[in-house]
Parts: C-alpha cells; structure tokens; sequence
C-alpha cells in the first residue's frame, strides 16, 4: 500500500500525465539548421524554437553540446566569443523561445480563469549569482519578471519558477504567438526591472549576472519544461521523432525538388503541414547562396508549386514558418 500512496504523491494533479509539456524541442535534441552557430545574429535562431537576441557590441557563438545532467545528452550552450564590458542602458542579449497560442491557450490567461504555470528547466556556467529572465504575452505589455541563482559554477542546477495566473492582457488562442520565454544574459537598465513579479516591457532584473560582460563565459540550458500547476514535475521525455514532427510545424529543411510536367513546373512536397504558409528557400544545386523562391505554398497539401523555367531540377528547400 505505500508504494501505492507513495506513486499518487508523484502524480501530477493540474494536468495530463502526457503532454504536459508546452515547450517544444525543451530537451535541445533537435537542431536541424547546424550544430555550431559563431558569431550569432540578433533574433537568430540557432537549435529548433530558440533564438538569440542582442544589441550591443558583444557577441555570442552557439553550440548544440553533448552534456547534460542525468537523463539528458543535449543542452544549448552560450559562450561570450566577445564580451561587452559597458552595457548601454537600451542593449539587451538573451535567449529566447516563442509559444503558440494553440498551445497556451488552455492556461485561460488574459481571463478570470488564468491558470497558475511553472517553468523549470536545468541550467550551468562558469558564473555564478543570481540570473534573470521574464515571461511575457507577444506583445511584451505583460511581463513577469523572474530571478534564479547559480549556486556552484559549472555544475548543473534544477530551478523552477511558479507563475500566477496572469487575468489580464492580451494572450493569443490561435496559431500566432501567444508566450516569450526570455533568458537575460545581460540587459541594460532600460530593458530591466527592479522587481519580480508582474509588470510590463522588462527582460529581466536589475543588479543580476550579466553573462556577456564576461569574455569566454558560458551558459548551458536543457530540460525546460513549461505546464500547468505550482509544482514542477519530472521532465516530459518525448521521443526523438516526435520531438522532431513538432518542430518541423515550424521549420523544415533539405528535402528534394522533382520536375513535375517536364517544362517549367516543378513541385516540392514537405512532410508536415506547417504552422502558417512558410517563406520558401531554396539551396544546392549550384546555387551559391540562399535564394527566395517566388512560389505558391499549399500548408493543407504540403506542397509547393513554382512556374518559373529558369529553376532547374534539383536542390532543396528550406521552409520558414517561425512565431
């Protein structure tokens, strides 16, 4: 009998055993775009469903590692390739993952029935102190402001962040962005608060680490999990290929162009169908750099129609449907 009470007090009680998970690819399985990403681009993403941003003279480069705490063998890692000393009061830099409202929309936010949520995740760097982040609505005019410690430098940590139930604002419900997860990795005082809690337009806390002012510094993160209730449960381990479908909502690359009537007509088919009509790309093939494809994209059917004789047989796409 105890080993029966013993299972009910680890069972969640706010949400489903299965899909309790909101994040997509939170275990940093998938990276379909590469695996090393130098030199990293304001809003680029680097591994599937999370980007980098910054402004700033700093610079980071981004790795898909092979480490991990126990039951992982994946994390993100951050590392400071140039560092900014004097952070202006307007430069920001932080990771960042965006969420769909189909997704959210059963935490009721923005109404009487908003729903308490927890975030944790698994993090580790060669600095140490008390880190910020924020959770915010697409718009950024909802803003909840958290904080986390490092405790032991380089060595990975467990933290968890409850978030109340946010009744007001605007939370998207359909395929656009509902939800911004922030990482701050060193924001100026204009884009920071002085609190935690709910506010509005801040990525972080005042007076916490900032990563980036320190050359060669890193920052791993794995395990994020976001769902429903004030209490974190294990991670929700999904399978490589699932992982891999739910991404590929978003992004999908290297599948092959056929010629379809012999002239100019040619088609590309993609395995999934997408969030919204994705911006098309094409590569290979002898072609030197990325090239926009003028074409019509059918989500429902997952094909891509081009009428355009000069496009020869051959190469991939790459397809762009991100929040």
């Amino acid at each position: 009998m105890s080993n029966a009470r013993d299972f009910a007090a680890r069972v969640p009680v706010d949400g489903a055993l299965s899909n309790r998970n909101i994040i997509v690819n939170g275990a940093m399985v998938i990276s379909q775009r590469g695996t090393s990403f130098t030199s990293v681009g304001n809003g680029d993403y680097t591994l599937d469903r999370f980007r980098v941003y910054s402004s700033g003279g700093g610079v980071f480069n981004v790795d898909q590692a092979s480490d991990g705490p126990d039951d992982f063998t994946k994390s993100l890692k951050v590392t400071v390739a140039t560092n900014d000393a004097s952070i202006g009061s307007s430069d920001y830099y932080m990771l960042n993952s965006r969420l769909e409202g189909y997704d959210t929309a059963k935490f009721n936010f923005g109404t009487s029935a908003a729903k308490t949520v927890t975030l944790s995740f698994y993090v580790k760097s060669s600095l140490t102190g008390t880190f910020g982040g924020s959770f915010t609505n697409s718009s950024e005019a909802n803003a909840y402001i958290f904080s986390y410690t490092i405790n032991a430098a380089n060595t990975w940590e467990r933290k968890t962040v409850t978030i109340t139930g946010q009744t007001s604002g605007t939370w998207a419900t359909d395929n656009t962005n509902s939800i911004r997860i922030y990482w701050d990795l060193g924001c100026g005082s204009g884009n920071v608060s002085g609190s935690t809690g709910w506010g509005s337009g801040a990525y972080g806390l005042s007076s916490t680490v900032q990563l980036v002012g320190t050359s060669s510094a890193t920052w791993q993160i794995t395990g994020v999990q976001l769902e429903v209730g004030d209490t974190a449960t294990p991670f929700e381990h999904r399978s490589y290929g699932d992982e891999l479908a739910r991404c590929q909502r978003y992004y999908q690359k290297d599948f092959s162009i056929y010629n379809e009537d012999g002239n100019n007509g040619f088609t590309a088919m993609f395995p999934f169908e997408m969030r919204t009509s994705p911006t098309a790309t094409r590569t290979g093939n002898g072609v030197t750099s990325q090239e926009n494809v003028p074409s019509q994209v059918s989500t429902s059917s997952r094909r891509i129609y081009i009428y355009n004789a000069s496009l020869p047989t051959g190469g991939t796409f790459e397809l762009d449907a991100e929040l």
